[in-house]
């Protein structure tokens, strides 16, 4: 029995003997190489882009088709320090309070403003990968208004509530200034002490310290106060009186204090001393601000003096703007290894060398002003992981990247890579999926295939006891991968911009926590993301030093092709036919001294519109307009576009900015035929002009050749001025709005355009509104109004008029892409006789006879025999001055349908400084049409062709 419990016992102590050297082995003997193979395993999540679908026109041709894009990442886990060297980096946190200290410490000893260091702080701070940015604890209420009360309202009246309007005059509830009712805003919001002073009152209370204690000869306390008080520009607009500016400081409790401390550090006196001088120079310097016959009070005590307020008297307020330091920004730094340089230093050497300043002095500031952390205090703090980055790698990729690139044809500095990465942190430390600091994330993106091949491999890691055993044995760019996106390509470019419109990296806008695709932003990618978009793939991998396998794999799903109802040839012709108007006027022989003139001295910039569309249902053939862009020079090019005369990123074609001139006659005949003022047949003596100045001036004058007798087609024909001036006295501007409203004038018309703005439909009724200079609508504005000289429109809106006359009375909707039901088309009920008498004029606008407008408007080629309808403008721009000297030439217009006897499409062309709708337009929209013709026949695209596969 004994002999089995020694052996037992044996067995016992030699179990725990191999248990404890096991433990030894791993703990000590294999631990650091356990550690490492547990940090080198992880998840990473990789999201993968759906194919998006194509823009297809009418036939099938891709107008947005998909191209391979290539970016380069970093994982900036594999630029991590673990272990012991992680937990000694320290981590200085900077809030508001000690990043004000700091700026003030820097501003004494530096000859620039407060506010300028400020910013170079800010930029180098935020564009350095060593430093991360969260939101601190602070957070106010933003909500901030000012009420106010007349004094003249709480003058005695003699009523029953005089005794609580006394009451409350007496109360502190109402102050006669606004810094104090502002004071008291901020105080009760922010629950604790605010004070205001103004800009002026700041500066001559820091004069008064620096005489107070250093006799004047030195300037220091504005240096030091500037950086803790805020800046707020108050806006004050009191009825009755003019608008107020006021810039002031806010002066918080906490802020105050801390720049106290800092004062009488410098000056070698007590905090208390700093703060009883500060008190009596604020108290100097106050000056009263300008009288505005109102009371005011804090929004937050609005509910206490409501009750005390006489009978019907009302609490307007004043909102305020947004106030500073609502959410308050905290900045963590991280800190030197304890054995040597690290990404601290490097900070430290590019702050220098942005202030001009020491760079081991500023490095000890940063060092005073910082509250020195560990990292897994920041991590228990804000929740966040806290990325501690291994200075060597981060050089190893900063260097050897630019290095890389810019060998290989992409100039890069090495601050172009560390400011990447900066941003790369920023969007790991938000966490989202497929985007936190275990995931790549894009550093360069759109690189071209060839260079991609070139740097494919370069991050390959050794295996990890090589990279144990030799110290140099790292990955040439450590961290660094590459990703395959899907961008976008344009078979035809620079044609379409802005009906293609953009898309931009982004979330979907119902999920805030979504992968990062490709969204639709403008035009059609931004009409009809949803259906274009498609659905992202997501694949998991477990990633161990052994290899990766994965655990999660979901195949993305692509999006559908979008067919639209565009021509892209005719679009293309358009669009070159807009450019070149001139040259085609030259070549049909249409040209005018008047437009050589316009265009010698580029008075229309290149500006032009068009529209072509089917005039039964309104699908959109071509919306073409000048000048125009390529889709991708937006990125690169975009302030350029902007400043660019002519202002190509506006769409002329949608764009409402000019009167349309005698094309809206035809919608004044529509009018007055419907209400009855005027009727088939009818004949109206127009004279040369609607009426003379006392010294014989003519008032709204007649063309030469429209004189005489005129009927409706006649005055069509010659675009007779006091025919249609006449008519549109009968109606009057409201009915004539009315009418015109129908149409889609003063309103977005087209159902899927996105670059649309409804331009200006003047009506008696609201004209003291819209021209409160002139209050009164006066029988001119009838004439003006009826003759196109009054609203404002574009082709796409003024092309729904003609192809009402050609389909016999109905008003279409323009769209791009069939809408799933059946077009949207309302029926006018116009009398056939009526649309007879306009057809019949618009028929004469392109007769080979005299006073005809547009007699050259004759079709040839394959489209020879096919009769054009027309109608001419030329609108009016500028003063009589600037007309006869000839800087503000007239706008010419057009719009029509075809074939006149039974009509497919209708059109509208305008052309900014044109000068005559007749000659101007006429050879772009020959050109145009004849093209239409020669493609789909007399029988026009009404068969719809199958898109190509």
């Amino acid at each position: 029995m004994t002999h089995r419990v020694y052996l037992l016992a044996g067995i016992m102590v030699l179990l725990m003997v191999g248990f404890l050297l096991r433990l030894f082995e791993l703990q000590v003997i294999e631990g650091e190489h356990l550690a490492q193979a547990v940090d080198q395993s992880r998840l990473v999540t990789e999201i993968l882009p759906p194919r998006r679908g194509r823009i297809l026109d009418r036939n099938g041709t891709p107008i947005t088709d998909n191209r391979a894009v290539y970016h380069l990442a970093v994982v900036l886990a594999d630029l991590e320090l673990s272990g012991r060297a992680r937990r000694d980096i320290p981590v200085y946190r900077f809030d508001e309070q000690r990043l004000d200290a700091l700026t003030a410490d820097l501003a004494v000893r530096q000859p620039r403003p407060p506010a300028e260091l400020r910013d170079i702080l800010l930029t180098e701070l935020l564009s350095h990968p060593a430093v991360a940015q969260r939101t601190g604890a602070r957070k106010r209420d933003a909500d901030l208004a000012l009420v106010t009360v007349p004094r003249r309202a709480l003058a005695p009246s003699g009523a029953d509530t005089d005794i609580d309007t006394q009451r409350l005059v007496e109360s502190d509830l109402l102050v006669d200034d606004p810094r104090e009712a502002l004071a008291r805003e901020l105080t009760l919001r922010w629950k604790q002490p605010v004070e205001v002073c103004t800009e002026d009152e700041l500066h001559a209370a820091a004069q008064r310290l620096d005489e107070d204690f250093a006799g004047g000869s030195d300037e220091h306390a504005l240096a030091v106060l500037d950086p803790f008080l805020r800046a707020y520009p108050l806006h004050l607009d009191v009825p009755g009186h003019p608008p107020v500016d006021v810039a002031l400081r806010l002066i918080e409790a906490d802020r105050r204090v801390q720049a106290e401390a800092v004062l009488a550090q410098l000056l070698g006196e007590v905090p208390q001393l700093v703060h009883e001088h500060l008190d009596r120079a604020l108290a100097a310097a106050r000056k009263p601000l300008p009288d505005l016959g109102v009371y005011f009070a804090p929004s937050a005590r609005a509910e206490a003096i409501a009750p005390l307020l006489p009978t019907g008297q009302e609490l307007p307020e004043i909102r305020l703007g947004a106030v500073p330091g609502v959410r308050e920004r905290v900045l963590l730094v991280q800190g030197d290894p304890p054995d040597g340089d690290g990404l601290f230093s490097q900070l430290q050497r590019h702050l220098a060398a942005s202030l001009g300043v020491d760079g081991e002095w500023l490095g000890a500031l940063l060092e005073k002003h910082g509250e020195r952390l560990r990292p897994v205090v920041c991590e228990r703090d804000y929740g966040l992981h806290q990325i501690i980055l291994d200075p060597v790698r981060v050089e190893r990729l900063a260097l050897g990247l630019s290095s890389q690139l810019t060998a290989l044809g992409r100039p890069t500095t090495r601050l172009d890579i560390e400011q990447a990465l900066a941003a790369a942190r920023a969007v790991a430390d938000r966490a989202w999926d497929g985007q936190t600091h275990v995931d790549p994330i894009a550093l360069v993106s759109d690189l071209p295939h060839a260079l991609i091949v070139r740097l494919a491999g370069h991050n390959c890691a050794p295996p990890a006891d090589l990279a144990k055993a030799f110290d140099d044995a790292d990955s040439p760019l450590p961290g660094l991968s590459i990703q395959v996106d899907l961008g976008r390509e344009y078979p035809f470019p620079g044609a379409a911009s802005h009906l293609i419109g953009t898309v931009a990296r982004g979330r979907d806008p119902e999920q805030r926590s979504g992968p990062i695709t490709w969204q639709g932003r403008s035009g059609l990618e931004g009409h009809y993301d949803s259906v274009l978009r498609g659905v992202s793939g997501l694949q998991v991998r477990l990633r161990t030093p052994d290899g990766a396998s994965v655990v999660r794999d979901e195949a993305p799903v692509a999006g559908t092709d979008l067919v639209t109802e565009l021509d892209m040839e005719l679009q293309v012709l358009a669009e070159d036919s807009l450019t070149h108007w001139y040259d085609l006027a030259k070549a049909l022989g249409t040209t005018t001294e008047a437009m050589a003139n316009s265009v010698a001295h580029d008075c229309g910039k290149g500006v032009a519109g068009f529209a072509l569309i089917d005039c039964h249902t309104g699908a959109i053939l071509a919306l073409a307009t000048t000048p125009g862009y390529r889709l991708e020079d937006l990125r690169t090019k975009y302030h350029e576009l902007d400043q660019t005369r002519g202002k190509p990123l506006l769409d002329y074609a949608t764009m409402p900015d000019q009167m349309p001139g005698s094309v809206m006659k035809i919608c004044t005949a529509l009018a007055c035929l419907e209400y009855g003022v005027l009727t088939p047949g009818e004949i109206i003596y127009c004279g040369d002009a609607m009426g003379h100045t006392p010294k014989g001036e003519k008032i709204l004058s007649e063309h030469g050749g429209a004189v005489g007798d005129c009927d409706l087609p006649t005055a069509i024909q010659r675009s007779s001025n006091v025919y249609f001036a006449t008519i549109a006295r009968r109606l009057g501007g409201e009915r004539l709005a009315a009418f015109a409203s129908q149409f889609g004038l003063g309103r977005n018309n087209a159902l899927d355009v996105s670059d649309q703005r409804p331009g200006f439909l003047p009506r008696p009724s609201t004209i003291a509104r819209d021209r409160p200079a002139e209050p009164h609508w006066a029988p001119n504005d009838d004439w003006r109004f009826g003759i196109g000289q009054f609203p404002t429109t574009a082709p796409i809106q003024v092309v729904v008029l003609a192809a009402a006359v050609a389909n016999g009375g109905h008003i279409v909707r323009p769209y791009l892409v069939a809408p799933a039901g059946p077009p949207e088309v309302v029926d006018l009920h116009i009398r056939k006789d009526y649309l007879a008498e306009v057809r019949h004029g618009m028929e004469m606008v392109t007769a080979n006879v005299p006073h005809s407008t547009a007699k050259s408007l004759v079709l040839e080629g394959a489209a020879a025999g096919c009769k054009v309808a027309a109608k001419t403008g030329t609108s009016e721009r500028g003063s009589p001055e600037t007309r006869r000297n000839g800087t503000t030439p007239d706008n010419a217009w057009m719009i029509g349908y075809a074939p006149a006897d039974n009509p497919t499409v209708a059109f509208a062309c305008f052309i900014h400084s044109g000068t005559f709708g007749g000659q101007a337009c006429t050879p772009v929209v020959k050109r145009i049409l004849e093209r239409y013709f020669a493609k789909y026949g007399r029988g026009g695209h009404a068969v719809r062709q199958a898109p190509a596969e």
